[in-house]
C-alpha cells in the first residue's frame, strides 16, 4: 500500500510491481485524501478533501469527493474579507469569515506513464455552498449560498527512489453561479504539492540492508 501525503492530507493507492506492464489491475478501489491550495487575498488557503474512486485499465479513474476550506474543523481555514451585504439599503460592507464546502464528481486520466514519471489530468464538477459568518454580532449571524463549480488540473508525479515519489500540479477553479464578490474570492488558480512514501518497499529495503550486514 502506498501512502501519499499531499499538503497534510492522506492519499492511498495500490500499484503493481511493474507499473509499465499490462499486469496493472483492471480495477482498483481507492480512498484518497486530496487538497487544493489557492492564493486568496495574497494568502495561501487550503481547500482539503477526501475522495473515493475506481481506477480501471491502469490509467482512468472516476469517483466522488467532498471538499471544505475547513475540513472536519481541523484542516484548512476560512477566508477573512469584507463582505458587501446587499440585503440592506444602503448595502453595508461587513467583516466576515467565508467558508467554502462542496461535493464533486471527478474524472482523472493518465496522459503519460514511464518508469519514473506519471502525468495526469483531473476534471471535476462540484455542487456546494458558501457560509458567510459576520464578525459583527449585531448583524445577521450567517448567510449560506449554494454554488456550482468546475475545476481542471494537471499533476506530475516523479519517482525519486523506489519508495519515494514527489508531485506537483497546477489548475484552476471556477464558480459558475453566485455573487461576483464570492466568485472573485474563490475563482482562482490552484497549486498542488505533495510526496508519497511506499512503506512496503521502504521496510523491505531496510530489512534487506540489515540482512546484508
Amino acid at each position: 500500500m502506498t501512502l501519499i501525503f499531499s499538503s497534510l492530507s492522506l492519499y492511498s493507492q495500490e500499484w503493481s510491481e511493474d507499473e509499465n506492464q499490462a499486469s496493472l489491475k483492471k480495477s482498483v478501489l481507492r480512498f484518497q485524501g486530496d487538497s487544493r491550495q489557492t492564493i486568496i487575498n495574497r494568502k495561501s488557503v487550503g481547500i482539503y478533501g477526501v475522495r473515493l474512486g475506481v481506477l480501471f485499465e491502469g490509467d482512468k479513474e472516476v469517483g466522488l469527493g467532498v471538499y471544505s476550506s475547513n475540513l472536519f474543523g481541523v484542516l484548512g481555514n476560512t477566508v477573512e474579507k469584507n463582505y458587501l451585504d446587499n440585503s440592506v439599503v444602503p448595502p453595508l460592507a461587513l467583516p466576515a469569515s467565508v467558508g467554502f464546502h462542496y461535493f464533486s464528481i471527478y474524472g482523472e486520466y493518465t496522459i503519460l506513464r514511464s518508469r519514473i514519471l506519471l502525468l495526469t489530468t483531473n476534471s471535476q464538477v462540484g455542487h456546494g455552498w458558501v457560509d458567510i459568518d459576520f464578525a459583527d454580532t449585531n448583524s445577521k449571524d450567517r448567510l449560506r449560498e449554494r454554488k456550482w463549480l468546475v475545476e481542471h488540473s494537471v499533476k506530475i508525479d516523479v519517482k525519486t527512489f523506489e519508495w519515494l515519489r514527489v508531485m506537483g500540479g497546477v489548475g484552476y477553479r471556477y464558480l459558475t453561479s453566485g455573487e461576483r464578490q464570492i466568485k472573485d474570492t474563490f475563482n482562482a488558480p490552484i497549486y498542488i504539492l505533495g510526496f508519497s512514501i511506499d512503506f512496503k518497499k521502504l521496510l523491505s529495503r531496510e530489512s534487506k540492508s540489515r540482512n546484508e550486514k
